[in-house]
């Protein structure tokens, strides 16, 4: 016979008890919102706040939607990371890769740690001017690349999901047959052009490549940027989005075990 089974059973029951819990919480989340106010779901209780740009700015008017678009970097900064809901369509889309480059810049300044030139003498000017600065403190040049340690910091802050990416290309990318970008996605990134990207709204279309030359100098240092960093950004938050399953496995077996 066995020996030691009751020993066994009580070092496993915090696990179990662990798992079970983590169970009825995703079987209540998935009630939430169906059966159930989603008010009632367990996230009632987070902390956290989540800021959707096409929700949160006012559109019913162009005042107020205006509005909402020159705070639009100020909504950014106070992000804790930023989730790009990856769609078909989306670096097609001017106000989508406008978005996450002002992200990008933003993150890669924070870390760059580069004080914009005459802050101290505008130091007075007010909090437009203030703001203004500081966008531009952080500007990609046309030679400039950004190395490994800079792509990390943004994983850190940044992670992409997309319906596109399903658990048939997963496992492709767990049996290492995964592929970085898609053939497309690289020919619509490396073809990029500010200019000839689509606007759900037309009117939207010149305030957007008006803030572009303000903040980057130019459209075509803008459209570099998204040409030669966004497909190395998007593949390593593809990678880190496959791996996501084995690296909460992990986490989990780490935890609980």
């Amino acid at each position: 016979g066995f020996s030691g089974g009751g020993d066994v059973g009580v070092w496993f029951m915090p696990s179990l008890c662990a798992l079970g819990l983590g169970m009825v919480a995703c079987f209540w989340a998935e009630l939430c919102g169906v059966v159930f106010p989603a008010r009632w779901g367990p996230w009632r209780w987070c902390q956290g706040t989540v800021w959707l740009d096409k929700c949160c700015i006012d559109q019913t008017s162009d005042k107020t939607k205006q509005d909402g678009i020159a705070r639009l970097d100020e909504y950014l900064s106070r992000c804790d990371s930023v989730t790009v809901m990856l769609g078909p369509t989306y670096f097609t889309r001017l106000w989508c890769t406008y978005e996450l480059a002002c992200y990008c810049k933003m993150v890669l300044e924070s870390i760059d740690n580069k004080p914009s030139e005459g802050s101290e003498k505008n130091s007075g000017t007010g909090e437009a001017s203030e703001e203004l600065n500081r966008l531009k403190s952080w500007v990609p040049s046309s030679t400039a690349r950004l190395d490994d340690s800079q792509l990390r910091a943004l994983q850190d802050k940044l992670q992409f999901v997309s319906l596109e990416w399903g658990w048939g290309t997963r496992a492709m990318w767990l049996m290492g047959f995964g592929e970085g970008i898609s053939k497309w996605e690289r020919e619509v990134l490396t073809k990029y052009s500010c200019r000839a990207a689509e606007c759900f709204m037309p009117g939207d279309r010149a305030t957007v490549l008006s803030r572009i030359r303000d903040e980057w100098g130019s459209e075509e240092e803008f459209d570099l940027f998204v040409q030669r960093e966004f497909p190395r950004i998007l593949a390593y938050g593809k990678e880190r989005f496959m791996l996501r399953p084995v690296t909460v496995w992990r986490e989990t077996t780490e935890w609980l075990f």
